[in-house]
């Protein structure tokens, strides 16, 4: 410990560092937490399409990078005054395209 957080924190000066154990505390769980644990638990199976598979996710891709890709296009060739809203829309699509290969991604590495 520095002299500065000494004095700052107001300290004596022989105070001895503390070694970097950590406690661990075990909490019982009550019983109005494990019937809400178990409620979500049993909702939770029955709900279906909370994963999109891997062609839709492709498709998804594929189709935003397409609309980014003539949106640019049609950025580069109208006036400058309108074209910052295009090319500001067809970055979305590429954020769309991006987020969906990711989606795909984190599913594989979630199953392997």
């Amino acid at each position: 410990m520095t002299d500065k957080l000494q004095k700052f924190f107001d300290l004596p000066e022989d105070v001895e560092t503390v070694d970097n154990e950590t406690e661990i505390i075990e909490v019982e769980p009550t019983t109005d937490t494990m019937s809400n644990l178990e409620k979500i638990d049993n909702a939770l199976p029955s709900i279906k399409g909370l994963e999109a598979s891997d062609k839709e996710m492709d498709a998804l891709a594929k189709l935003a990078v397409g609309s980014y890709e003539d949106l640019m296009i049609l950025g580069m060739n109208v006036e400058a005054r309108h074209a910052s809203d295009i090319i500001s829309s067809a970055s979305q699509f590429l954020g769309h395209a991006i987020t969906a290969k990711q989606s795909k991604i984190n599913k594989k590495t979630k199953n392997d």
